[in-house]
């Protein structure tokens, strides 16, 4: 009766464990295209599957077309072995391929014994061109932890020649990827430090006016740290001469001079390097080096009197220099409010050779200016 008993619960337990895999259960494919070896291992673990097939890079390589969306476990079988010439065994709930008998897709053949023999590895035949079924698990021996390990066999592996592909030469297309342009406007207060010559009288003076500047002109950051740009700038180098007479009588019939206002207007064209010198986040520090060439495209004089009223004047208009040249030095503030528009502070130094005007003075001079403007980037 025992004996009876145990035969029938030993048969029961085989039945259910050998259905334990159900082939019409479906798997999600997310992807119509991909390797065999990419396919196996995501039906692994998404579909928790014990799978062994062969480890042969060409098979591994075969493209596999399936179609998105949940697809019964059947079908991907019958897809895979369809596709990469391989037929599949359920052997205690596992999945395992070997490839098929008779004419197939060309593999290249591998050495023998290049891999011991594993199991649930299919072991290639490179004489017959075959895969032999994995070893049974009657094989294996029982190894550390408990683990059934296989039987190695050592001998002399011969690998397949490695090909190295000569590296291609790809010139480098960073720098005209990096390049960008921009335009900017500024305003600017310029300081000129004229340096006049002494009037006789002596208690006659001239006087340098504060004078300003606007400009425009494009620019191109040509790598991370370095920039040209080109503009054009509307700038004013006004001066007067203040005669500082006293006025006694108001009625005298002779004029008396008050100040002769000399109105100067030159076109600068700047011509601009600039490297950056500190980056943090939005904001950037730059040193720029000008040059300055000018024209001189307007020019007026004008002379007020205590007793009459102002007239133009031809005192110094004749004597005013048409051609001018400088340089500068400037560090430069960068602020971006946002990817393409920002603003910059830039204090800078200047000194022009020559003299503006020769009647009212020497030759050089230097120039403070304290510019700010916004830029946009294209």
């Amino acid at each position: 009766m025992r004996i009876i008993l145990s035969a029938t619960m030993l048969l029961v337990m085989s039945t259910v464990y050998s259905q334990k895999l159900d082939l019409t259960r479906t798997i999600p494919i997310n992807r119509e295209h991909q390797r065999l070896d990419t396919l196996i291992i995501y039906l692994k673990q998404r579909g928790h599957l014990r799978v062994s097939y062969s480890s042969n890079p060409r098979v591994n390589a075969v493209e596999i077309t399936l179609r998105k969306g949940n697809t019964k476990l059947l079908d991907i079988l019958s897809v895979i072995c369809e596709t990469a010439n391989l037929e599949y065994q359920i052997i205690n709930d596992a999945i395992v391929f070997k490839h098929k008998k008779g004419p197939g897709p060309a593999y290249s053949a591998l050495p023998e014994k290049l891999t011991p023999n594993l199991p649930g590895i299919a072991n290639y035949d490179s004489v017959k061109n075959t895969f032999s079924p994995p070893l049974e698990m009657d094989s294996l021996k029982l190894g550390r932890y408990g683990r059934k390990l296989p039987e190695f066999e050592y001998g002399k592996i011969t690998l397949p020649p490695v090909r190295r592909r000569p590296m291609a030469t790809v010139k480098s297309t960073k720098l005209k990827n990096d390049i960008r342009f921009g335009v900017y406007y500024s305003y600017a207060c310029d300081l000129n430090s004229f340096r006049f010559v002494n009037k006789d009288p002596v208690f006659q003076k001239f006087q340098s006016e504060v004078n300003f500047s606007s400009t425009i002109g494009v620019y191109s950051v040509i790598s991370s740290k370095l920039l040209i740009s080109v503009g054009l700038t509307d700038v004013s180098k006004d001066f007067y001469l203040d005669y500082n007479y006293e006025v006694v009588d108001k009625n005298d019939p002779f004029p008396i001079p008050d100040k002769t206002a000399v109105d100067l207007r030159y076109l600068e064209v700047p011509i601009v390097v600039g490297y950056k010198m500190l980056e943090a986040k939005k904001v950037s520090l730059w040193f720029n080096g000008s040059v300055l060439p000018s024209f001189l495209i307007d020019k007026s004089e004008r002379t007020s009197y205590l007793n009459k009223d102002a007239v133009e004047t031809v005192y110094f208009l004749e004597t005013n220099r048409t051609r001018l040249f400088s340089f500068s030095f400037a560090m430069p503030l960068h602020l971006w409010l946002t990817r393409n528009i920002g603003m910059f502070l830039e204090p800078s130094y200047g000194f022009t050779f020559g003299t503006i005007n020769e009647n009212a003075m020497r030759e050089n001079y230097s120039v403070y200016r304290l510019k700010t403007g916004v830029q946009l980037r294209i």
